[in-house]
């Protein structure tokens, strides 16, 4: 969980405030455990029109916002699920995005967002095995314009004057295919823009909770502190130690201007 408050001093994004971010996954996908081409998945036509889109969604955001109607002087909450986008350039050399973690299977099963931090523009979200992911609060994807679903709205053109169309009604594919922008049937996009990624090889167990305390660490948690000046970024590991693995974890602090994308070398650990 992050917020506004967070992100700015004066607690406001624009004129918006009281606005609070929850993170959420969806790791759901029958036999890709076991298929022999992971990134496809092996997802079955009954199993499509049972389970809405038999993918994994990867990561989504949820933005709160409570706040007093404007028309009617009520008080009310409002939300919006924001789907996060893993981008690439697709076989057609265009521009596309993924779920969090879909189509990066043989990379690592996938990431959880075990911490965010929206400081600035900027969303941090956390990748375990990795370091961070960086999305642009600015640049939030609108899949439906106009608020009709069934319109498929135009969504611009390419520098090759290619025109793109976009389809929020099925929610069994994301990303572009033949022109057409899909998001499983979300609304709302934001792109990767950047990562920080560790150095170090990372020298902790697969598959297991345990921690070494050499090399790259996990990016398990991720937070942000006010109390020192500058204001510092809080990034821990979460460990379960055993025998032959005794550490507990490591914390690093990265201070602001890191944060703003200077100095990213120091993401080998250093404070």
């Amino acid at each position: 969980m992050t917020g506004v408050s967070d992100a700015k001093i004066d607690e406001l994004w624009g004129e918006a405030g009281n606005i609070q971010l929850f993170a959420s996954y969806d790791g759901w996908d029958p036999g890709r455990e076991n298929d022999p081409l992971p990134t496809a998945g092996d997802c079955t036509t009954a199993e499509l029109e049972a389970n809405d889109a038999c993918n994994q969604k990867g990561v989504r955001i949820t933005f709160v916002q409570s706040r007093t109607n404007p028309a009617t002087g009520s008080p009310e909450v409002k939300y919006r699920h924001v789907l996060l986008g893993w981008t690439y350039v697709n076989s057609a050399d265009h521009v596309s995005f993924d779920g969090l973690h879909a189509a990066e299977y043989p990379i690592q099963k996938g990431v959880h967002a075990g911490g965010i931090v929206w400081y600035g523009n900027y969303l941090y979200v956390a990748d375990t095995r990795n370091g961070l992911r960086v999305f642009d609060m600015r640049t939030i994807m609108d899949m439906d314009p106009d608020g009709d679903p069934g319109t498929h709205d135009a969504m611009g053109a390419d520098t090759d004057g290619v025109k793109t169309t976009s389809n929020v009604e099925d929610k069994t594919k994301v990303g572009r295919h033949d022109n057409v922008w899909y998001s499983f049937g979300y609304r709302y996009v934001m792109p990767q823009v950047a990562a920080w990624k560790f150095k170090a090889d990372q020298k902790n167990p697969q598959g297991s909770y345990a921690c070494v305390d050499t090399g790259a660490p996990k990016a398990s948690y991720i937070s942000l502190d006010r109390s020192t000046v500058p204001d510092r970024l809080i990034m821990g590991e979460y460990c379960r130690p055993k025998s032959g693995y005794p550490s507990t974890g490591r914390i690093a602090s990265y201070c602001q201007r890191v944060l703003y994308g200077h100095k990213l070398s120091w993401l080998d650990g250093r404070p």
